[in-house]
């Protein structure tokens, strides 16, 4: 729901491709129970581009997160590696936003886990 992060200055961004439901869930609920009000918004890699699996947006809706599908193979072609070609997504997103956010935060999903 929009109206969560609504006002927020503040975005957390990230990619995935292959990413499992758990290894989700642990990202989003560990970033959550830090009290982060950030929008948060996760690249998602599908081949063919079509919208993520449901059992990763049912997570993803569950911690107020959004999944944006995107063309991993064509992106992969242009600009390299997700590795690489992520700051692409990043940069497009950020740009077509405009001024609002104040704090951009750009992480690994799979990998990190937040804590207190």
């Amino acid at each position: 729901d929009d109206e969560d992060w609504e006002g927020s200055r503040q975005v957390v961004l990230g990619t995935q491709k292959g990413v499992l439901p758990h290894e989700m869930r642990v990202f989003l609920a560990s970033l959550r129970s830090t009290g982060c009000q950030a929008r948060v918004v996760i690249f998602s890699a599908e081949i063919p581009p079509r919208n993520p699996p449901e059992d990763l947006q049912e997570v993803a809706s569950m911690f107020n997160a959004e999944l944006v599908p995107y063309n991993f193979e064509d992106l992969s072609q242009s600009h390299g590696p997700m590795n690489l070609h992520r700051f692409q997504l990043f940069r497009r997103f950020l740009n077509e936003s405009g001024p609002v956010f104040d704090q951009v935060f750009l992480c690994d999903i799979r990998d990190v886990f937040f804590q207190r």
